[in-house]
């Protein structure tokens, strides 16, 4: 629900502590996008919108570069939609849309699997190790080009006298409860955290100030952070960790208002 969302939480966080001053934290994520369509709707909503602080969340798949296959695969039909009363054209900007967009991936982004990848036996001993922990991150030309639209973000908050975007990283939830081992993680978990663990060290190394909920999701590890065995996005715990980083971060970065 809208009041279990980490962004309507930090809100009512900031409020608590903040005294008289009031504080509001606008939600202009879409489901599906991926870094490079990030980067397009901060062009528009920076054109409509003042604010302070610009918050970017990064999910292991939000590596993918939108194409027009990948567009295709999209359920939505419709080409725009209202975001806190303003009309976004969602597919379209100056720089991208459907018409110039690749039909697919370039093939420098995807590695070439080694022999030993296909074998039954390497599959699931890395689904129970961390034999295979690589798996998930990025080739150099994959990072070249998600790095090349984390600065093109960079730029458009200087360009509008903000501070550089605090870039969350969001953690999965992992079912069962008893695999969200987030102290000892092996497989598949270990695999994404190694990522955003990648990711959150390069994006620091160039000035961007990251929330990494780990140390939070460590501290409740086993706990079920998913909304069931179906709907493995965050539930509520997720959602009040990501929301207690980011207020943590802020903290630590001096980044409240005066």
């Amino acid at each position: 629900s809208e009041d279990h969302r980490f962004t309507n939480l930090l809100e009512g966080f900031l409020n608590k502590n903040g005294g008289t001053k009031k504080y509001e934290v606008l939600n202009f994520g879409i489901p599906g996008y991926s870094t490079d369509q990030e980067h397009d709707l901060m062009k528009v909503m920076l054109r409509q919108i003042e604010c302070d602080l610009v918050i970017v969340a990064f999910y292991t798949n939000d590596m993918e570069m939108n194409t027009q296959k990948r567009m295709e695969s999209f359920a939505i039909l419709e080409y725009a939609m209202l975001i806190n009363g303003v009309k976004v054209e969602i597919f379209k900007s100056p720089d991208r849309n459907y018409k110039n967009l690749p039909i697919e991936e370039p093939l420098g982004f995807h590695p070439t699997p080694s022999w030993f990848e296909n074998l039954e036996i390497f599959n699931i001993l890395a689904k129970h190790t961390n034999l295979n922990i690589d798996k998930k991150l990025p080739t150099p030309s994959r990072w070249e080009f998600i790095l090349n639209e984390f600065e093109g973000m960079k730029g458009l908050t200087k360009k509008y006298g903000l501070p550089s975007p605090v870039v969350l990283l969001v953690y999965p939830g992992v079912t069962p409860p008893s695999s969200n081992d987030f102290i000892h993680p092996t497989g598949e978990l270990a695999q994404n955290i190694n990522l955003l663990r990648f990711v959150g060290d390069r994006l620091g190394q160039k000035g961007f100030i990251v929330a990494d909920p780990l140390p939070l999701f460590q501290e409740h590890s086993g706990m079920g952070m998913t909304v069931s065995e179906w709907e493995t996005h965050s539930n509520y715990l997720g959602h009040y960790l990501f929301s207690r980083s980011i207020l943590n971060t802020m903290t630590s970065h001096n980044l409240f208002t005066n």
